[in-house]
């Protein structure tokens, strides 16, 4: 099996939401069918004993997994659930999470292609994630 075919099946089994009107994609889609966001869930990604999200490999590796930059490429919307259990989810995860994402496409085209939602109050940690990520594109040019 190609890894084109991997990683689509991969996908098929994640918790694809269709646009903002929350309707589960169905099990069937092919290859060629376009969808305009897609959500990720992290409760279906981290073992349910984990209550803080850090580190900034934990990010990147995250961020492999899910293949955020493969379908921001695409020209689609990334959504991603944050686990209501978390009770402290730092910057530096979200600053490994959204790095080569960032690299792609600058802090403007992080904050109209990726969104997060859930219980927990990340506006904060995502803030500071950004500062340091345009910090770090500044000193790199």
């Amino acid at each position: 099996m190609s890894t084109e075919k991997q990683t689509f099946n991969c996908f098929k089994d994640l918790n694809l939401i269709k646009n903002q009107d929350q309707q589960p994609v169905d099990n069937n889609i092919g290859e060629s069918d376009y969808l305009q966001q897609v959500t990720f869930d992290l409760n279906k990604f981290i073992d349910k004993s984990i209550r803080v999200m850090v580190g900034f490999l934990s990010g990147q590796d995250m961020a492999d997994t899910l293949q955020i930059e493969r379908i921001l490429n695409s020209g689609k919307k990334v959504n991603i659930i944050i686990p209501n259990e978390i009770y402290s989810l730092n910057a530096t995860y979200l600053t490994g999470l959204l790095s080569k994402a960032f690299s792609m496409l600058g802090r403007e085209g992080i904050e109209k292609h990726v969104s997060f939602s859930g219980k927990f109050p990340y506006q904060q940690p995502l803030s500071e994630a950004l500062r340091l990520l345009s910090n770090q594109s500044q000193r790199v040019s």
